[in-house]
């Protein structure tokens, strides 16, 4: 099932817990994610590799993930693991 299609079930993510995952683009056009906690994250090459990270990061809860209303970076933590990129 693509997971594209339930993209737009993001945005009715409950207003009581702030979702764990953010996914947005930057400036070269690349997706980012960002995990509110800090524990995971980072750059793809299209849209549907991002959302399919956090999906599967979150157990596929989607009130986890919400999309960046503008331009995003990635987002790292000092002191936290490093990075890897996709």
């Amino acid at each position: 099932m693509p997971l594209l299609h339930h993209a737009r079930r993001f945005a009715a993510a409950s207003p009581q817990a702030l979702p764990r995952f953010t996914i947005g683009s930057d400036r070269a056009g690349r997706w980012v994610v960002n995990d509110r906690e800090g524990r995971v994250g980072g750059i793809f090459v299209s849209r549907d590799a991002a959302l399919h990270f956090a999906a599967e990061e979150c157990d596929h809860d989607l009130s986890q993930i919400s999309f960046a209303p503008g331009e995003t970076a990635l987002r790292l933590i000092e002191g936290g693991p490093d990075p890897i990129v996709h």
